[in-house]
């Protein structure tokens, strides 16, 4: 039976087997101080942890890590104030050039 999908219908009394379909690709998520975090890389470099929030405009990470990654150029990067769960914050606008969370890529962005 592991090799079928299984169709149970409560007004009907018999179980309907039907062929697999092809296995739903989905994200790994991780619980991480009452948020939900998941693999992402950087510029293709990584993998690091993020908070995923669908609501959100920006993708935040930190200055060590954007330090690490070289993307702390004084001259590429913009001021901003970034408003938040826990109150707004200064930071700074940058480019990347690529992120992918499990291996899809989600785009480029520019300031």
């Amino acid at each position: 039976m592991s090799g079928f999908e299984a169709i149970v219908d409560p007004s009907i009394p018999q179980l309907q087997l039907s062929t697999p379909t092809s296995t739903p690709r989905g994200i790994p998520l991780y619980g991480r101080m009452g948020v939900m975090t998941a693999r992402v890389m950087v510029n293709d470099r990584g993998p690091y942890l993020f908070v995923l929030d669908t609501g959100a405009e920006w993708s935040v990470m930190s200055e060590r890590l954007a330090a690490r990654l070289s993307l702390s150029d004084p001259t590429t990067t913009q001021e901003v104030e970034v408003l938040g769960f826990c109150g707004t914050e200064r930071g700074k606008q940058i480019h990347l050039n690529s992120l992918s969370i499990e291996g899809t890529r989600c785009g480029t962005w520019k300031p």
